[in-house]
């Protein structure tokens, strides 16, 4: 997909592949130049997503800037080949990899009321990351480390404990990011489905 900015921008900002496939920097590249879901023996399927521009440079090949390639691999298939080229199968796999490409998950701006303070901001962006009860297990043992006081926990566990009220003061909008690449991959796909 040809973007409007640098592919590695798109993966710095990726973190996973809908709510339970965390992406990670593959150790081979540079950072932010490949992210790929768990490699094991036990996967059965492994997306990728990289920097095409950068690899095409790197072997000194001439390319256009900001492409960034989406892959998914499936391991162990056993399928006959008139099977692998039969339309529905082929409709399949393309369904699939929507479903699976579709669902990056980029993170969320947080568009607040006028005078609502920049701490809060950061801890409504923190609970949106990790969740309330990761945010406030993670500040209990930052306060038992000593990397913040007993009062900005209490701070912390009290915007907690009102966040469903916080949260209806906040609006969260897709970053633009993400809106650019959701869009560029709905009108790649439709192209390439016809």
């Amino acid at each position: 997909m040809r973007l409007s900015r640098e592919a590695n921008e798109y993966i710095r900002l990726v973190s996973s592949v809908g709510e339970n496939r965390k992406l990670f920097n593959d150790a081979n590249f540079e950072e932010n130049r490949q992210k790929t879901t768990e490699k094991s023996r036990y996967r059965s399927k492994v997306l990728k997503m990289y920097d095409k521009s950068f690899e095409y440079r790197s072997k000194g090949k001439a390319v256009e800037s900001n492409i960034l390639r989406l892959e998914t691999s499936y391991r162990r298939q056993n399928i006959p080949l008139s099977e692998f080229f039969n339309d529905a199968f082929v409709f399949r796999l393309v369904s699939q990899f929507y479903r699976d490409w579709h669902s990056l998950s980029f993170p969320h701006q947080i568009i607040a009321e006028k005078g609502t303070k920049g701490s809060q901001i950061e801890k409504a962006r923190r609970i949106m990351e990790v969740g309330r009860d990761a945010y406030l297990t993670e500040s209990r043992k930052d306060m038992e480390a000593g990397i913040i006081t007993s009062k900005q926990y209490r701070c912390i566990r009290e915007f907690v404990q009102r966040w469903d009220d916080y949260r209806k003061t906040l609006r969260f909008s897709l970053h633009g990011y993400g809106v650019e690449f959701k869009d560029e991959f709905c009108r790649v796909l439709r192209a390439v489905s016809g």
